[in-house]
């Protein structure tokens, strides 16, 4: 089903590898809450903003997850998975990787709640 969680997740990646804020935009909730490394970035607009600086700042970023397990709990699901990225850093080669947690709510339809990327 387009709409369902695992969907939401896959366009959500799609369009981090597009690097494609409007669409981040519009799988985001409005109230939702971000951790990731530099720190913690609350509210759509300062989400879709900080993604952007990570844009700007690894100009080649090259994202992807593995290992994902979904469990969905009437409008509630969870998403945990292996991530890894590559790119360029000031100049020099860059990559991390990490487990990380994504939930996503259903209230019109489903968004991403919220996200953390800390390792």
């Amino acid at each position: 089903m387009a709409g369902d969680p695992a969907a939401v997740l896959a366009r959500y990646i799609a369009a981090l590898a597009a690097r494609d804020l409007a669409a981040l935009d519009d799988l985001i909730a409005a109230d939702a809450v971000f951790h990731f490394t530099d720190g913690t970035h609350r509210g759509r607009p300062a989400i879709v903003a900080a993604t952007g600086a990570v844009f700007s700042r690894i100009p080649d970023d090259e994202y992807r997850i593995s290992d994902e397990s979904l469990a969905i709990h009437g409008d509630e699901a969870v998403v945990s998975y292996a991530f890894h990225w590559t790119g360029t850093i000031d100049g020099s080669p860059a990559s991390g990787s990490g487990r990380g947690r994504t939930v996503l709510r259903r209230t019109d339809r489903w968004r991403i709640a919220s996200e953390d990327l800390r390792g």
